[in-house]
């Protein structure tokens, strides 16, 4: 009776270490694995985060906004183009009301927690989704900035394509259980064109103020 009690608690003892060896190694498993569970999640996040931006340029630039709001083609009394003239009024507006708009989706984004499963830091197949999951979390980090570029290109003879695009950039963290990662997501719309008839010249900005001044020279 003696020596079975002895075994039994020979086992339990081998049982319990055998349990602590596991959940160390588990925990251990945790921690090397999470680094890369905190990079796949970067993946999903740049898809919503970009989202969110398109979203909420496409809500703006798409309440009737045409090339004619943004910019105007002005000619010299022979008819040839002297200058594009840009609206900065109209577009510092417009970004203002993306920024509010991109933020707010953002922020409701930012509710979404991120699931990756440990399993998928292994990049084998059949561990795809296997395994403890680390979440992490979305958090904006400041404002969301906006800019108006524009590019030229040949359309025909005597013909220029116009077209201006609006890029939004914003910065969000990715918090883990046991670390961060900070990322830059931007998106680039396009959002008005133009056919410019006739030559074009090598330099043609105004402005109101340099510091607003666009990319309107072609290369």
């Amino acid at each position: 009776m003696v020596a079975v009690t002895v075994k039994r608690r020979r086992w339990g003892r081998v049982l319990a270490v055998v349990m602590l060896l596991a959940a160390a190694l588990t925990l251990l498993m945790l921690i090397s694995l999470q680094p890369v569970a905190l990079e796949l999640a970067q993946a999903r996040a740049r898809v919503i985060a970009t989202n969110a931006l398109n979203d909420a340029i496409a809500a703006i630039m798409d309440q009737n906004i045409t090339y004619d709001d943004l910019m105007q083609v002005v000619y010299d009394q022979s008819g040839r183009v002297s200058m594009l003239q840009a609206n900065t009024m109209r577009m510092n507006e417009l970004g203002s009301r993306i920024v509010l708009e991109a933020q707010r989706n953002l922020e409701s984004a930012s509710s979404q927690l991120i699931s990756v499963p440990l399993g998928a830091a292994t990049h084998i197949a059949l561990l795809e989704g296997a395994g403890p999951s680390v979440t992490v979390r979305m958090l904006p980090v400041g404002s969301v900035t906006t800019e108006f570029k524009t590019e030229f290109e040949a359309a025909g003879i005597n013909q220029t394509r116009h077209k201006v695009y609006l890029e939004a950039v914003t910065r969000i963290d990715l918090i883990a259980p046991n670390g961060a990662k900070s990322i830059s997501i931007s998106s680039q719309v396009s959002v008005a064109e133009s056919i410019i008839i006739g030559e074009v010249p090598q330099s043609y900005v105004d402005v109101a103020d340099e510091d607003e001044m666009l990319n309107l020279i072609p290369d």
